[in-house]
């Protein structure tokens, strides 16, 4: 996956500006900032920003949580109904974008949690693949997924239903994206999720 931005953010507007921590704790990261044409929508315990690539087919969305240390909440409430209902109801919205660069590579532990979710008999001697070739017996020793995201000026680089009422309105500007956040780039045409990632600390690059 690579794309660039529907509308640029310009290199030298980029400048180091402070990012919120869970810890408590806040660090200087490059920052860019760019007035953009997106969609917005704000719910009471987070903000989504909907950032068009090229051609308008796919997106990066980003879910905002409204409180510097509200990731956790966020991740433990959030079920695809929800992105659903926010995307829905998003509306467009000329603000004026800050939002780090960040990098991520991620290499989950995948073995273990299809063990975890009951592929077993795959990984030890009672595997049967013989339909798939003949000869000594085989079965799987490990499975590897490896994902990056580089998120820039440009663009993205990448491989690899809530019980409670709430009222949509449009996102106020500026949007500062200054804490911990969830993002998706996301399949506008099919409404597929391709990848989906954490930041935490846009300043490391987590192995």
């Amino acid at each position: 996956f690579k794309a660039d931005w529907a509308e640029q953010f310009d290199p030298e507007a980029t400048a180091d500006k402070p990012f919120h921590l869970l810890s408590g704790e806040t660090v200087s990261v490059p920052t860019m900032s760019a007035e953009l044409e997106i969609r917005t929508a704000e719910a009471p315990d987070l903000t989504l920003l909907d950032i068009a690539y090229q051609d308008d087919e796919l997106a990066m969305v980003i879910l905002l949580p409204a409180e510097p240390d509200g990731l956790p909440q966020l991740e433990a409430s959030l079920e695809p109904e929800r992105i659903e209902q926010l995307l829905a109801a998003s509306v467009p919205n000329e603000s004026t974008v800050e939002l780090p660069r960040f990098e991520i590579r991620s290499k989950p532990e995948v073995k273990q949690a299809l063990i975890d979710m009951g592929m077993v008999t795959a990984f030890d001697d009672a595997a049967d693949f013989s339909r798939m070739a003949s000869g000594p017996p085989l079965a799987i020793d490990d499975v590897v997924h490896e994902a990056y995201v580089l998120v820039n000026e440009e663009g993205t680089e990448a491989a690899a239903a809530s019980g409670v009422e709430m009222t949509f309105r449009s996102a106020p500007l500026p949007i500062q994206v200054d804490h911990p956040f969830l993002f998706l780039i996301r399949d506008r045409l099919t409404e597929s999720i391709l990848f989906m990632g954490r930041v935490v600390d846009p300043g490391q690059i987590p192995e």
